[in-house]
């Protein structure tokens, strides 16, 4: 499909922590830092934007 990025490189750092106090409650931290192919060309052949992005994000999890 033209213009589609399919070269991403991504890095993600994950913290997860188990409670004690809740058995069954966890939570992870993640932080991604990805970068995309700045040379993709779209099919009026100029170049697409760079979609490359960083997030930081918290996940509660709780199994029951």
């Amino acid at each position: 499909k033209p213009g589609v990025q399919a070269d991403n490189v991504v890095l993600t750092f994950d913290l997860v922590k188990q409670f004690e106090e809740i058995p069954n409650l966890s939570a992870k931290l993640r932080t991604a830092f990805v970068n995309s192919d700045s040379h993709t060309i779209t099919e009026e052949n100029s170049l697409k934007p760079d979609t490359s992005y960083n997030e930081i994000r918290l996940e509660m999890n709780y199994l029951f």
